[in-house]
């Protein structure tokens, strides 16, 4: 019958003194991934408007987390890939052009438009908030975290190939403030003239002011041109200049619609035009 008591007794104190204890909880933390240095790396994240974006990301060879560095967003076009400005932009080029100081250290990475490559838009209000939102869970959040990247518009450019090269223009005519650089590259969407014209009148007076940089490119042997008669982009370049907004045009000799063709002799002069505006 003591036991008892006693038991009894020291199972009461303990439970009296239950509102002093602090339980700590183990939280389960998402690790930040590890991207290669001086390589692209495949890898995804969540977008809270988007879904899964997949992508591959390049972080210069000498890359620290110490250090930020300018973001350039590549955008794929209709049925490409995140692996696509890879043909285009090989890692070793750029690891050859930051070593020898001809491009600054910046930070690429290339982005799937969505699950349908051959049906997405980049134009749609998720990739437009996906590309543009500082918030948590949107990619410029993502890769100021675990890329060191700043989140400044002047410190990141969108460059776009095809149907990529109308999401570049479209983030030029309707966010000419969130970024540093456009740069359209073989711009054969003729049906998204009108739409981009709209963008450019309601947003008129800052690309008359202060633009962001503006180039576009197209091959002299486009086969969408030739065979197609597409002309997007003269007649977006026409309509820029007679708005008068700054820009550039060049006729790339030799070369078809292919990404690699255009970009392969010419990268480093192209990323170096994005870089220009950098501050």
């Amino acid at each position: 019958m003591q036991r008892f008591f006693i038991s009894f007794l020291m199972l009461m104190l303990l439970l009296a003194s239950c509102d002093n204890l602090i339980i700590v909880e183990e939280v389960p933390t998402e690790s930040r991934p590890v991207f290669e240095k001086g390589a692209y790396t495949q890898g995804s994240f969540n977008s809270i408007q988007r879904g899964k974006v997949d992508f591959n990301v390049y972080l210069p060879p000498n890359w620290s987390p110490d250090q930020t560095y300018p973001l350039v967003c590549l955008l794929p076009g209709q049925g490409e890939d995140e692996y696509t400005f890879l043909k285009g932009i090989p890692a070793d080029s750029m690891n050859h052009w930051i070593a020898v100081d001809s491009l600054p250290p910046m930070v690429l990475i290339a982005l799937r438009g969505g699950k349908n490559t051959n049906e997405m838009q980049w134009y749609t209000d998720p990739n437009e908030t996906m590309l543009t939102s500082t918030e948590i869970g949107e990619l410029r959040h993502y890769c100021k975290m675990n890329c060191s990247t700043s989140m400044k518009s002047s410190q990141i450019a969108v460059i776009g190939h095809s149907r990529g090269a109308t999401g570049a223009l479209n983030f030029a005519a309707y966010f000419p403030d969130k970024f540093a650089a456009i740069f359209s590259s073989a711009f054969v969407s003729d049906y998204a003239v009108e739409r981009l014209q709209i963008g450019v009148n309601k947003n008129l007076q800052q690309l008359q002011n202060k633009p962001p940089l503006i180039k576009l490119i197209i091959g002299a042997e486009d086969q969408y041109v030739l065979n197609n008669q597409r002309k997007g982009t003269p007649t977006m370049s026409a309509w820029l200049t007679e708005k008068g907004i700054q820009h550039e045009l060049e006729i790339v000799p030799n070369a078809s619609h292919r990404l690699a063709e255009l970009w392969l002799p010419n990268a480093c002069s192209y990323l170096k035009f994005c870089s220009q505006n950098w501050k």
